[in-house]
């Protein structure tokens, strides 16, 4: 079972976002706690993490001001998503708290092409980019900025077309 962060009663105001009907009930109590401390929350229940979901929270989260909260729950491909957001806007770590209720999905980013491909297989495991068609392995690494995992080219399969780089000798960068 997992346990929630307690809420922190130094938030000036709190952001509530759930994803998921196994996110609900943990989002209702972060909400009723703050209610209950007498401090305004804003409750996002929504059913995944699409393109609507995250275009409202990015919007609240942009007209945050000092003392905001974040509190966040669901499955780990849309938590992550979520918490890139708040990066991006500035919240620091200590004001985002988050609950990881079911990690099967996960985006991988390609350093390769820049493209990013969603799998439900994990850290140490492949995958072939949907850009390039490279096999990345997937490292533990999950970029804060974007909430992606880390994929880089995978040592155990050679890969198609693989470049090589010629060093210019020495006569050749003659003046």
């Amino acid at each position: 079972m997992t346990v929630a962060p307690v809420l922190d009663d130094t938030g000036r105001t709190f952001l509530v976002v759930g994803y998921g009907s196994d996110a609900a009930p943990v989002c209702r109590g972060w909400a009723a706690e703050a209610e209950r401390l007498g401090k305004p929350v804003d409750l996002r229940l929504r059913a995944f993490a699409d393109g609507p979901a995250l275009a409202g929270v990015d919007a609240l989260l942009g007209a945050a001001t000092v003392g905001a909260r974040l509190y966040v729950a669901g499955p780990g491909r849309d938590v992550r998503r979520t918490l890139a957001l708040a990066r991006r806007a500035g919240l620091l770590p200590s004001e985002v708290s988050e609950v990881v209720l079911a990690d099967h999905a996960r985006d991988v980013f390609c350093p390769h092409c820049a493209a990013t491909t969603e799998t439900t297989s994990g850290p140490g495991e492949t995958v072939v980019c949907g850009g390039c068609h490279r096999t990345l392995e997937i490292r533990a690494h999950v970029a804060s900025w974007t909430g992606t995992f880390l994929g880089s080219g995978s040592v155990s399969e050679p890969q198609d077309g693989a470049h090589t780089l010629t060093v210019p000798s020495r006569e050749d960068c003659s003046p």
